[in-house]
């Protein structure tokens, strides 16, 4: 079984799903109690724990480019301890959004940081660099079906129930080692 570490509050949301389905994970956040990701110290030190799983799943929003700069830092570690792994990091489709609003702009920052560093993993063939063995696997999910955003989008738009979510991520996580799924986007219809 793989040792899983999540950066996401354990009583809402995505992370809520995961913890029922995987009560053994390891999670983290200021609503937790244990780490505040908005401070540099503390993405840092979710970094360095990290480096004793197998899987890094991020969840949390984290404004003013946090996220972005907390995954990051766990990918710096890793490659830095020559570790190999999984980062899974979960966005928005809002990073399809063609608006200008500062969510917007970084969940597609978050897409192509993902996919710039998780190309790392496979390397670019024998001859030219191998790859680091550090898949990074971008999800974005449409509207979650959580009170938030019941209340937000009443009936207007279609909503991803976050158990189906945990089911992606588990068969993602259950791929091969030799097998690096980049990104999935899904959005539920009406």
């Amino acid at each position: 079984m793989k040792k899983i570490i999540v950066a996401g509050n354990k009583h809402y949301g995505l992370a809520k799903s995961f913890f029922e389905a995987h009560p053994d994970a390891d999670f983290y956040s200021r609503s937790n109690g244990n780490l505040d990701f908005t401070k540099f110290e503390d993405r840092k030190e979710f970094a360095i724990k990290s480096l004793d799983y197998d899987v890094c799943i991020s969840c949390s929003y984290v404004p003013d480019f946090g996220q972005i700069n907390l995954v990051d830092h766990i990918w710096d570690r890793w490659n830095r301890a020559n570790k190999k792994g999984h980062i899974i990091v979960i966005g928005s489709t809002a990073d399809n959004s063609r608006g200008a609003r500062m969510y917007c702009i970084e969940k597609r920052n978050l897409k192509d940081y993902c996919r710039n560093y998780g190309g790392g993993a496979v390397g670019g063939g024998p001859n030219v660099y191998p790859g680091n063995g550090i898949k990074i696997t971008y999800i974005a999910p449409g509207v979650l079906d959580l009170p938030k955003q019941r209340e937000k989008f009443p009936e207007k738009i279609g909503k991803i129930d976050t158990k189906y979510l945990v089911s992606i991520i588990d068969w993602i996580i259950a791929q091969p080692s030799n097998i690096a799924i980049h990104d999935i986007s899904l959005d539920a219809c009406t």
